[in-house]
């Protein structure tokens, strides 16, 4: 093949679009059993916003158009597939976990950080325990049957937060959403959704420190509060346990994620390229629009360097 993929996630997804748009044949290796990476693993029916042409739209319905426009017939994708990966002179000899073997020209790393869980912070007493023997506790959950007529806590004070408030707040008895801080750390645009929609069904609490949790009470250091449900988003932690591919040749790292040139995406080996939340360089942003303006990057400095 010409570029093999090593992620199945948004940038290496548009990583095999661009391939098809210049020639190039490419082969997707997702160590997940489904594309999408983060959206489809995480937050499948949150909606997310900043894709162009588009106000919002939920992660999984994303995942499956983006899935239509870029895996076409010139792209074969293996999944379930963690990798290891050794360089023989110029070529790549790539060899999945159930012992398939590929010979690539070039790679682009597209593995991101990791399968993300959620943050649970262990300091409050109760929650890890409850979230691991009840549905009182939830994370980055949109399920409308665990919240249909409840009264719920989102804790958090980002934009998942707000977001999340504002999707369960159709479907609740009430909504308190709970904040560490005197102030949201969201998007200022947000908050004007917000409050365009409030209907009083959203109750703010602010400076509040959650100290314990107990089946069907959120105490603070403010209050007791009864809920039948409540959501953390508190960000998410990498978990590379399970999704650890392996690269027999050395890359310079910075911060343990991959130092590219920023110009074309080219790590500090030969023919190597990386995309996506796995990268650093100075003024690298994390989001859906710069895993797809990486993977343009890339793959045209590759059909460039192919054409030599």
């Amino acid at each position: 093949m010409d570029v093999a993929i090593i992620g199945g996630g948004v940038a290496g997804l548009y990583c095999a679009y661009m391939c098809s748009t210049v020639g190039l044949t490419c082969d997707i290796f997702e160590a997940l059993p489904y594309v999408g990476g983060q959206c489809m693993a995480f937050y499948p029916d949150k909606p997310i916003y900043g894709v162009p042409g588009l106000h919002k739209i939920l992660a999984k319905d994303f995942i499956t158009k983006l899935s239509e426009q870029c895996l076409t017939d010139n792209v074969n994708l293996h999944l379930n597939n963690l990798v290891s990966i050794t360089k023989i002179n110029s070529l790549f000899k790539i060899t999945t976990i159930d012992n398939q073997k590929f010979d690539a020209n070039f790679i682009i790393i597209a593995s991101g950080i990791g399968v993300m869980k959620p943050s649970i912070p262990t300091s409050i007493k109760g929650a890890v325990e409850l979230a691991n023997s009840s549905d009182f506790v939830q994370c980055y959950c949109l399920n409308p049957e665990l919240y249909t007529d409840k009264k719920v806590v989102v804790a958090g004070g980002g934009n998942s937060a707000i977001d999340y408030a504002m999707c369960i707040s159709k479907v609740a008895k009430s909504v308190t959403l709970l904040h560490k801080r005197d102030n949201f750390s969201c998007d200022k645009n947000k908050l004007n959704e917000l409050n365009k929609i409030n209907n009083g069904n959203i109750k703010f609490k602010m400076n509040r420190q959650i100290l314990e949790l107990q089946q069907g009470l959120v105490i603070t250091n403010e209050e007791v509060i009864n809920a039948d449900r409540i959501v953390f988003c508190y960000g998410l932690l990498a978990n590379t346990t399970h999704t650890q591919n392996t690269i027999s040749f050395d890359i310079e790292k910075e911060r343990n994620l991959i130092k590219v040139d920023q110009s074309s995406m080219k790590t500090s080996e030969n023919r190597c390229y990386a995309v996506g939340d796995v990268v650093s360089y100075s003024g690298k942003t994390r989001g859906i629009l710069s895993c797809c303006y990486e993977a343009q990057v890339a793959v045209n400095a590759i059909a460039k360097e192919f054409k030599k």
